[in-house]
């Protein structure tokens, strides 16, 4: 089952390229996506924004790829408008092995992440904790020796690795999160945890947006409004497909 987040259909003008021997595809909608999303004037400062957001995307992505050849399963990565997407050959097999492809890509987040609190803290940058929303935890640091771009550059990559890793890991279907729930639900459940999984997806999801409102974020309102409707549709679509069945559905 699929949803229109799960889509990496190939496009023209799209850019191809190899990294680490795992193909790569960059579709013109992704750039045009990171630059409305960037609001900001300065040119300077918007092309640090989109530099940032395409190798901390990619190095998401080159996280879930390479645990996937960990497993022996080939793989490309798709940065497309809605973010990026790892598509495999075939399918990993059992519960431990899917945890560990949906939790790798925002471990290689934070992971860069630590790398640029450590340049920076080499460089007399300091850090401080930051509530976005009031709930999302991040990082964000100050220092003296930077210039204006270079405070931009290191706080983009926090604000992206981490922010958005953090986000990535809320139990909202497609995101990570939502595949981790998943796959933890169908062990526990194989017949019902789908579809338990599905309805936390679109209740998180609803949650998520009625932050946004509060935040008056309209990327964050449509997103996740969009990704709640769709959990919500597959659930109701994944128990229209088990009607016929003699036992009560859900038990």
């Amino acid at each position: 089952m699929t949803s229109l987040f799960d889509r990496g259909e190939r496009s023209r003008g799209e850019w191809r390229f190899r990294l680490l021997s795992i193909p790569v595809r960059v579709q013109p909608w992704f750039w045009l996506v990171i630059a409305v999303m960037c609001g900001r004037e300065e040119t300077g400062a918007a092309l640090i924004w989109i530099a940032v957001c395409f190798v901390s995307i990619l190095v998401h992505e080159m996280g879930h790829a390479l645990v996937f050849r960990a497993f022996g399963v080939q793989s490309e990565a798709v940065l497309y408008g809605f973010g990026g997407l790892t598509i495999p050959r075939t399918q990993v097999r059992g519960t431990a092995a899917e945890v560990l492809v949906s939790l790798a890509g925002p471990v290689a987040g934070f992971a860069l992440a630590g790398l640029t609190i450590a340049a920076a803290s080499l460089a007399g940058a300091h850090t401080h904790l930051q509530l976005y929303f009031s709930v999302i935890p991040s990082l964000t640091a100050v220092s003296k020796n930077f210039g204006y771009m270079g405070h931009v550059l290191l706080n983009d990559l926090l604000y992206v690795n981490i922010l958005w890793g953090l986000v990535n890991l809320l139990p909202i279907y497609p995101l990570d999160g939502g595949r981790v729930s998943r796959a933890l639900f169908e062990r526990r459940d194989p017949r019902h945890g789908r579809w338990r999984s599905l309805w936390l997806s679109a209740i998180a999801g609803a949650i998520v947006v009625l932050l946004g409102l509060l935040a008056r974020s309209l990327y964050m309102v449509v997103m996740f409004g969009v990704l709640a409707a769709s959990s919500a549709q597959m659930a109701e679509a994944l128990r229209g497909s088990s009607a016929r069945r003699p036992s009560r559905w859900p038990p």
